[in-house]
């Protein structure tokens, strides 16, 4: 252990606790943090598999070091030091950190051993199951009895109405597996998400949608809006300038993307878009009245990557124009040649 050495050098050794589990919760991980800042915090965070020993850090593999795995990502922007009531964006409550207690090397104490999980007796016939134009299949053309979305029992395959599901239950058993359509794992389906939720999540993207976004404001409020004075504007130029921004920080995002990301990004632009459709229905609905579809603009070759399938991105935005109620209306676009 590296321990001593680092007391030596100046370093404070600081007991992990976690501000979701409490003073009995029981930590096994490895992560190292780097930052620097006076009360928000700028740096890195490596996690990984490497002890914080010679062999994990400081020889490399080829050295006779431990062969080790671990990502360094980015802290995000406006993380404090500091812990703050109600705050879900600062350290506390994203690691096991604290800045108060320090510990010595010589107190430290080994936990308990690993308990694995007891195995199952049986395993479930398949690990997944297939969706597809609004059709449920298990994989190989098996036959199985799985709960359907009015709860009932029936073989596979089986109607089941778009969106897919994430996760199906097999009647036998009570298994539940996941779902798989166009070549992907179906996610839960965001649920009443705001413009300001989309434009957040966009700076991330492809990592997913967090829940709570460092602009959310505080728990139980609602976003904030980078341009307050919108709110002061006519509903007709409010609905306009709400939904361009949309469209626009969608597009300059969609255009830099590399295409091997292109079918997730269609999978989760028509879930993020049907997510708005309950908190932005003044601005849909100004669309639904004028009979003019903005979506199409998405379309638009200089706002695509290089050879990718557009047949995907238009597939979505017809659902997205479908759950808008704005399926079958004219380009907005149409005198501009798309």
């Amino acid at each position: 252990m590296r321990g001593p050495a680092l007391t030596a050098a100046g370093w404070n050794l600081r007991r992990p606790i976690s501000a979701m589990h409490g003073e009995e919760g029981r930590l096994h991980a490895k992560f190292v943090l780097l930052g620097a800042g006076h009360d928000e915090a700028v740096g890195r965070v490596y996690l990984g598999s490497g002890n914080l020993s010679r062999n994990g850090f400081e020889k490399a593999a080829s050295a006779g070091g431990n062969l080790e795995a671990g990502v360094v990502v980015d802290l995000p922007k406006g993380l404090k030091w500091r812990s703050r009531k109600n705050s879900k964006h600062d350290f506390a409550t994203l690691l096991p950190i604290q800045f108060n207690e320090t510990v010595e090397p010589s107190k430290l104490q080994s936990g308990s051993g690993f308990v694995p999980p007891e195995e199952p007796e049986t395993l479930p016939p398949v690990s997944w199951l297939i969706w597809k134009d609004d059709t449920l299949y298990a994989p190989g053309g098996i036959v199985l009895d799985v709960m359907g979305p009015d709860g009932a029992s029936g073989p596979t395959p089986c109607i089941w109405p778009a969106p897919a599901p994430a996760v199906v239950t097999l009647t036998h058993g009570g298994w539940r597996v996941p779902v798989i359509a166009e070549g992907v794992l179906v996610v839960p389906r965001p649920s009443e998400l705001t413009v300001e939720d989309v434009l957040a999540g966009l700076q991330a993207f492809p990592e997913p949608l967090d829940a709570d976004q460092p602009d959310d404001g505080p728990e139980g409020g609602e976003p904030m809006v980078e341009a307050s004075d919108t709110t002061e504007l006519p509903p007709a130029t409010y609905a306009i300038r709400r939904m361009m921004s949309l469209l626009v920080r969608l597009g300059e995002t969609q255009a830099r993307l590399d295409p091997r990301d292109w079918q997730r990004w269609c999978r989760e632009l028509r879930q993020i878009l049907r997510g708005i459709c309950k908190q932005e229905q003044p601005m849909i609905s100004f669309f639904r009245d004028a009979k003019a579809n903005p979506l199409l603009a998405l379309m638009d070759p200089r706002m695509c990557p290089e050879d990718v399938d557009l047949t995907l991105l238009e597939q979505s935005l017809k659902a997205v124009a479908r759950e808008w109620k704005i399926d079958g209306l004219p380009s907005l676009w149409v005198d501009e040649g798309m």
